[in-house]
């Protein structure tokens, strides 16, 4: 089967277009928003940190509403909760205690929200075609992706950050509309935590836990960097965009690779990119020139690597002897790394240290996460 033949695929991936657009308004400028708002970069992180914190302590509770109500139904619900995010966003100004409501119902719509929707994406899919499935879901979330940093850039800067959230917020609604075309798959069997430990795979573990190494000291880091340094909402959008556009030209052409057994040769070419990328941002980008060079380049590295792992992750979470818990153990490795990495960018800002400086220990996490990958496909003689 080739792109765009899984009519439930495709519906899924309209979905996570439309909330692609609206997440990279928190994800690419939520940092931004709260600095121009005056909150410190180690006040920030820490709350940051304790969204990951909540998700940990709220998921067991996931757990139970997806096996009560259905994957489906909990995807439904986290996406109307994370059209709400945007509202209260808006809103927090310079109070203090609204930002960290903020940070609270940051971690209740996105635990609602990703938990059910990886599982979901796991089971709508098929293993052999799922570099396809990944493919044609990150080139439609790449072009809304670039679409929203130059909208969102431009509303900003000429007309203020209420009416970007408000945009995020209808977006977001909006998107709930293609669930309503794809099937619901009914509940997974249960299991005890006991039995869960003992029966499914931690590699969703392992791989979401380097990765949010790989995330939040390189990818995180570097859209704080990139505004420093352009200091201008409009060109930051569009620096950003561009990085998204140049990741698209190669993204559908790689998940054809992955399919036909090609991803242990993908993961060497990940790495060597990453660590060209990585360093050169720490230590040689100056100038407009080598931004946009360098988000040429960290656009092909981000389409080597990401597919791939999507697609190693989705797989074997279908495979799996239970889906949503595999889901379970893979999003609290990214909650645990991520509140490794924040806390230690807090204490790092806390010092007076450059954040530009601290990029290069993204490499630990790039290669841990590769050799995971690379383990993988040696296991599974170099097949997704």
């Amino acid at each position: 089967m080739g792109y765009f033949r899984n009519r439930n695929i495709n519906f899924l991936n309209l979905h996570s277009g439309l909330v692609a657009f609206s997440d990279s308004i928190i994800t690419v400028f939520g940092v931004i928003y709260f600095i121009t708002l005056g909150f410190s970069l180690p006040y920030i992180f820490l709350a940051w940190s304790t969204t990951h914190l909540f998700r940990l302590m709220l998921r067991p509770v996931v757990l139970k509403l997806v096996n009560l109500i259905g994957i489906k139904k909990v995807l439904m619900i986290g996406t109307a909760a994370y059209g709400g995010l945007y509202l209260i966003a808006a809103q927090i100004v310079n109070n203090h205690w609204l930002f960290l409501i903020f940070f609270a119902c940051f971690a209740i719509s996105d635990i609602l929200y990703w938990f059910p929707y990886h599982t979901y994406f796991a089971q709508l899919g098929e293993d052999h075609n799922r570099g396809k499935d990944v493919g044609s879901r990150e080139s439609i979330n790449k072009i809304l992706r670039a679409i929203s940093p130059i909208v969102t850039g431009f509303l900003a800067q000429y007309v203020g950050f209420w009416l970007v959230y408000l945009v995020g917020a209808v977006v977001t609604l909006v998107a709930i509309v293609p669930l309503f075309y794809t099937p619901d798959m009914g509940r997974v069997e249960e299991m005890s935590f006991k039995q869960a430990r003992e029966q499914v795979s931690f590699t969703g573990f392992r791989l979401w836990f380097s990765w949010a190494f790989l995330y939040y000291l390189h990818e995180f880091i570097w859209v704080i960097v990139l505004f420093f340094m352009v200091n201008k909402f409009v060109n930051f959008g569009g620096l950003v965009a561009l990085e998204v556009l140049f990741s698209l030209v190669v993204m559908l052409s790689l998940g054809a690779l992955i399919d036909k057994g090609r991803g242990a040769k993908i993961i060497s070419w990940a790495l060597v990119s990453l660590i060209i990328v990585i360093i050169g941002r720490t230590f040689f980008v100056k100038s407009i020139g080598m931004i946009i060079l360098f988000q040429f380049l960290m656009a092909i590295a981000a389409a080597l690597y990401g597919p791939l792992i999507l697609s190693i992750f989705y797989n074997e979470c279908h495979r799996s002897k239970n889906s949503v818990w595999f889901t379970f153990f893979a999003e609290a490795g990214w909650d645990v790394g991520a509140m490794i990495c924040l806390l230690l960018l807090a204490l790092w800002t806390a010092g007076g240290l450059d954040i530009r400086y601290i990029m290069p220990l993204a490499l630990v996490g790039a290669i841990a996460n590769l050799w995971y990958a690379k383990k993988h496909l040696r296991h599974k003689l170099f097949e997704i």
